[in-house]
């Protein structure tokens, strides 16, 4: 695959506002920087109590938007430098202390990590089954980013210390991600208007290793693809041994909210098809019956999770 086509799987086009990023299929993106859950040291108990806030967060979220939490984990020898910046209160010890605290510091400087997260969040654009102009495609971005912004607003709340992260922010994420090493020499570069976005983050296509089922980048950095499966016995702070490994990362989790009665009539029918019993057709037909017979129930009743 040759770089033009790879840089069309991913759809970043421009900024929208101070924050946001158009896709080139209309629908419009956004990070939130929020502190993350530190349960490290906590018990069971107080694991599932630090992340309460996550289930009215869950509560909150809408089938028309993509919720994607990303963490990321960099070497970081920030703690050692302002363990030193406290040798000037230092009222004991003199010079004689300060050469310590200098030998500890070098000593665990090269064992610094620090964990960060991040959540994007993106409004998916309605189906256009003919082309539009640029001025529609405008007009649409710019109302499905008012609508973007006012669902964030009200999601902020649910996650510690949260904000909608200002665009540049977004894109040097977006460049830690998908380009490391660029972003740890500190190659930023910066937003060029007369190209699109996608064309300049993605200046590469990673390798594919078929045998281990993986990507490798030319620094030597991999992506693997995996399907987390955590239902029904999924438990608070299952990520905790991953967020402490000795190794730079990026995890991404998407979230997508789905009816899951519409999924699972959807599934039985695809079975159906497939198989072309007709005990299941039977069934079907009854489940049609059933939610005829008690459809007022429905109205009032909440029928989405989280899938």
């Amino acid at each position: 695959m040759n770089i033009e086509h790879y840089n069309d799987l991913f759809s970043w086009s421009h900024p929208l506002g101070d924050n946001a990023i158009v896709h080139q299929d209309g629908a419009v993106s956004c990070l939130v920087n929020f502190d993350g859950f530190d349960t490290d040291l906590l018990t069971d108990v107080e694991k599932q109590a630090a992340i309460e806030p996550l289930l009215s967060f869950y509560s909150q979220l809408e089938k028309s938007f993509f919720y994607e939490f990303h963490f990321w984990r960099e070497w970081d020898s920030s703690v050692c430098d302002r363990y030193l910046e406290l040798n000037d209160e230092l009222e004991r010890g003199g010079e004689f202390v300060k050469y310590i605290r200098q030998q500890h510091a070098d000593h665990l400087r090269n064992y610094g990590m620090t964990n960060t997260v991040g959540l994007v969040i993106t409004a998916v654009a309605k189906k256009q089954f003919l082309p539009i102009g640029a001025k529609q495609f405008l007009v649409n971005a710019n109302k499905l980013h008012d609508k973007l912004i006012e669902h964030v607003n009200k999601l902020l709340s649910y996650l510690p210390n949260a904000a909608i992260a200002t665009f540049e922010e977004y894109r040097l994420r977006i460049l830690q991600s998908y380009y490391h090493s660029r972003f740890e020499a500190g190659q930023y570069g910066t937003f060029n208007e007369q190209l699109l976005l996608n064309e300049q983050l993605i200046d590469h296509v990673p390798e594919l290793d078929e045998q281990n089922r993986i990507l490798i980048h030319p620094d030597n950095t991999v992506t693997k693809v995996l399907y987390l499966y955590l239902y029904p016995d999924s438990f608070a702070g299952w990520f905790e041994s991953l967020s402490a490994s000795n190794v730079t990362m990026h995890v991404t989790q998407i979230i997508q909210p789905l009816n899951t009665q519409k999924a699972i009539a959807d599934s039985e029918k695809q079975s159906n098809f497939a198989e072309g019993t007709s005990t299941k057709k039977g069934g079907d037909f009854q489940q049609r019956n059933r939610s005829h017979a008690f459809q007022d129930d429905r109205k009032i009743s909440t029928n989405d999770a989280i899938g």
